[in-house]
């Protein structure tokens, strides 16, 4: 068995969704799309989800996103939680998104699928990032099952995520804050 490793975090705002059915043959290859949708198109945060792997049975490589988000004002901003806004640590259905080779995570063959390999301890403490305009950050980021004795027995379909985030500028008040969502979905290609 292959090992990897990762880090994790924890946001404070985060919903997440879970949508769409399980699939039904283990057998089959299992690759997904991702498909980002603006919530508001007055968001200063421009974000994108993009499949860098998309087999989610692979033996080689656990299925892997990278998040890009963009600042698409003419001003520096600063967001949080950040680790929201990148994807990092939003989980659904006992699986959840990681930084690629910061956890140690390893291919179950008995599930078909890539498991962490120790549990996942996620810190409270709010982080804050700065975007220059026109400034882009992205992260890689794996998709893999919690280490935990209840995992699904089978992939589901579709993992659907929705984040809350809050934007300031530099010159504004914490008080001033903008709060703004944004969503994505990793669906089994038809």
């Amino acid at each position: 068995m292959e090992r990897r490793v990762f880090l994790s975090s924890l946001g404070s705002l985060c919903t997440i969704t879970f949508s769409g059915c399980l699939s039904t043959d283990s057998d089959e290859i299992q690759q997904y799309t991702a498909t980002t949708k603006e919530v508001s198109s007055s968001r200063p945060l421009h974000h994108e989800a993009t499949i860098l792997q998309s087999d989610i049975q692979s033996e080689e490589a656990p299925l892997t996103i990278e998040i890009s988000v963009t600042n698409n004002t003419n001003d520096l901003i600063r967001y949080n939680e950040r680790r929201e806004v990148l994807g990092i640590f939003l989980e659904i259905n006992k699986f959840i998104l990681l930084l690629k080779g910061e956890r140690p995570y390893e291919y179950n063959e008995e599930l078909g699928f890539w498991q962490a390999s120790t549990p996942i301890s996620i810190d409270a403490e709010i982080q804050t990032a700065k975007l220059s305009p026109d400034e882009t950050h992205t992260q890689p980021l794996v998709l893999v099952g919690r280490q935990t004795e209840d995992l699904p027995k089978e992939i589901p379909a579709e993992f659907a995520f929705e984040v809350t985030f809050t934007v300031t500028k530099p010159q504004q008040k914490e008080s001033d804050k903008q709060q703004f969502e944004w969503s994505f979905s990793l669906s089994e290609k038809e």
